[in-house]
């Protein structure tokens, strides 16, 4: 499932706890897989910013020099990326603690 797909299916059972608590299941397993990617990119970001540092006259034009190339781009992707589903997994968990003080007429 796409993060798009998530946020639709989201809007579209937004009052049935059990589809939620699907959709943040598959969400953490997104994150974990993002989470996976990222850690090669940086990993490849330490052993090329060296380069890219001794190439550039500062340290920040070395980033963006980093951040120019496709791994920087893609560095930039998965953390954007990996925001989105931390936020998505925490307004679905605020849906099920709701759900539940509701079903035991807490509020």
């Amino acid at each position: 499932m796409t993060i798009q797909e998530a946020i639709q299916k989201i809007r579209d059972n937004k009052d049935d706890p059990h589809v939620l608590a699907d959709i943040r299941l598959e969400l953490g397993a997104e994150y974990a897989f993002l989470s996976a990617q990222l850690e090669d990119i940086l990993l490849e970001k330490a052993g090329a910013w060296i380069s890219f540092r001794e190439a550039a006259k500062s340290t920040v034009a070395a980033d963006r020099e980093w951040e120019s190339s496709e791994s920087g781009r893609r560095e930039l992707s998965l953390k954007i990326r990996l925001k989105t589903v931390e936020k998505l997994m925490s307004a679905i968990k605020t849906k099920l603690e709701m759900s539940k003080v509701e079903g035991a007429n807490y509020y």
